[in-house]
């Protein structure tokens, strides 16, 4: 009796769930590959789409780092002053010594060195 329709019963919703289990994890196994290989495409995209414009910005950033080094060095070649008066200098005579204030206000006085004709720092 009963036993015996219970199990074929049994054993066929069991195949059925088989089935569907299989073809469950078969269609999840789609679904993750098809995503994977989506994921994959947007990376690449983004990542060419990264690597052109940073090659763009380079090429400008190029550009500017030439000019910037060109205006630093014209800069720096008038800007600058130097840490002792010019040679050409005229000085003010003090206690026999010829003496100039260098730059102007500030406190650093130079003295002509007899010798060679040099203004050094008066400590």
């Amino acid at each position: 009796g009963p036993g015996i329709g219970d199990n074929n019963t049994n054993g066929t919703v069991d195949n059925n769930q088989q089935d569907s289990d299989s073809s469950d994890s078969t269609s999840d196994r789609m679904v993750l590959i098809g995503g994977s290989i989506g994921l994959v495409v947007i990376l690449v995209v983004v990542g060419l789409f990264i690597l052109m414009r940073n090659r763009a910005e380079d090429l400008v950033d190029k550009m500017f780092v030439k000019e910037e080094e060109l205006f630093e060095s014209v800069s720096q070649s008038t800007n600058t002053t130097p840490t002792t008066p010019p040679i050409t200098a005229r000085g003010e005579m003090h206690d026999g010594y010829e003496a100039i204030e260098y730059p102007a206000a500030s406190g650093n006085w130079f003295y002509r060195d007899t010798a060679s004709g040099k203004w050094v720092e008066w400590r």
